[in-house]
């Protein structure tokens, strides 16, 4: 039997993730079907996407980011004050910048739709100051002027932490990852979303794999049955019961059955990596945040408000918003790649 490099298998994983997880992240940012339908079936479907795959997205990027900033090629351990000034550097080009500039954006963007008569699909005002202290998460509700971007601002924030969360799981090892994770299951804290967020488990979670030098899918293929059948029983067991622990065990590990299906079919030939969809993913995340706001809301004034109505927006909306963004993105790729350059952080 031919034996498996599972270090090329993690990258392929990764990369080929990148996409669906985003496509799914926009569903988070359309219709809450959930809320507005009332049929058995609307309701479980926006369930089932919205609250359970969609849920994968945040978890596997913050892994993704823990486990690359930690990571090195050699065998020998290399994080060290050179490294860690190197790697923050290397951030502000591929993080730093595009959050500026895709904030910058969403205010102009904000900007003209409040002075543009017969808009109404923003209700409350905004103002430049108001817009830039949600570049911090400074007021309710905790995002920045492009709120999905709130991911990347919590990412810089566990940038600047990182030498401690090496310290804690570098000489600690797992206790530190068995006492984050109690934090976030059970929402033990002070309740502030910025603090308890995926953040606090999932991206040193990445960091412990490649802090102890793991491989992350290779220690899920280990668990793949098992994770299918937990996954299916916990779905069911979360669409009966609601309870928001189950919820999160269910993202948990619905993130390792995930992870293993894709590894399978990667590893078969399957399925391959696409690298057009992968560089776009983050393209299409900084992007999508405002356009799905607007056609949400349009199409929510033209559509009747019944069922089909509300399942037909909440698909829609995703997939023209998915289809304009990709679109946008080739086209800037063409005539204009070193700005698309800049916005993407070189990606």
């Amino acid at each position: 039997m031919q034996s498996i490099d599972y270090n090329k298998l993690q990258s392929q994983t990764f990369n080929y993730l990148r996409f669906p997880l985003i496509v799914l992240i926009l569903t988070i940012h359309t219709i809450d079907l959930p809320h507005e339908a009332n049929s058995v079936f609307s309701v479980n479907i926006g369930v089932i996407i919205r609250y359970v795959f969609a849920t994968f997205g945040v978890p596997i990027f913050f892994i993704i980011s823990g486990y690359y900033f930690f990571y090195s090629k050699n065998d020998t351990d290399t994080f060290n004050k050179e490294s860690y000034i190197s790697k923050l550097k290397k951030r502000v080009r591929t993080i730093l910048v595009p959050y500026l500039l895709w904030n910058i954006f969403a205010i102009l963007i904000f900007q003209c739709v409040q002075m543009s008569k017969g808009n109404t699909y923003i209700h409350n005002g905004f103002d430049l100051l108001k817009m830039f202290t949600y570049w911090l998460g400074a007021s309710n509700p905790y995002t920045p002027a492009n709120y999905p971007l709130w991911y990347m601002r919590d990412l810089m924030f566990l940038f600047v932490l990182s030498p401690l969360i090496y310290i804690m799981l570098k000489y600690l090892k797992v206790w530190p990852l068995l006492i984050l994770g109690g934090l976030y299951f059970f929402n033990i804290g002070i309740g502030d979303p910025f603090l308890f967020s995926e953040m606090v488990f999932f991206f040193p979670l990445g960091a412990y794999f490649a802090i102890h030098k793991k491989n992350i899918i290779e220690l899920c293929n280990k668990y793949t049955k098992l994770s299918y059948i937990l996954f299916i029983a916990l779905i069911v067991f979360n669409l009966i019961f609601k309870i928001s622990v189950i919820g999160k065990i269910t993202t948990f590990v619905g993130v390792v059955a995930l992870c293993n299906l894709v590894s399978y079919y990667l590893a078969k030939g399957k399925i391959k990596e696409n690298k057009f969809y992968s560089d776009a993913s983050f393209f299409l995340y900084a992007f999508h945040g405002v356009p799905i706001m607007i056609l949400n809301n349009r199409l929510s004034d033209m559509l009747p408000k019944t069922d089909w109505a509300y399942t037909l927006n909440f698909f829609a909306s995703t997939i023209i918003i998915t289809l304009l963004g990709l679109g946008l993105y080739y086209v800037m790729k063409k005539i204009m790649p070193k700005f698309t350059a800049i916005i993407t952080g070189g990606r």
